[in-house]
């Protein structure tokens, strides 16, 4: 006896259903990552300008 949705048939639709979703999760991700990284970057380039100013400013002295 078969059914209208067969195992293969189920198997397929269940896998481009769990791709679809996980679409989304992943530009999210991907989108929150580069934020980090970009916050990072300019928590890092800040030190650096203040560390070079520091530096500066004890050449002077």
């Amino acid at each position: 006896m078969t059914t209208f949705i067969d195992t293969p048939l189920f198997s397929t639709i269940a896998a481009v259903l769990a791709i679809g979703t996980a679409i989304p999760f992943y530009f999210y991700f991907k989108k929150v990552n580069a934020d980090l990284i970009a916050e990072k970057k300019a928590e890092h380039d800040a030190l650096e300008r203040a560390m070079e100013e520091a530096a500066r400013g004890e050449a002077k002295n």
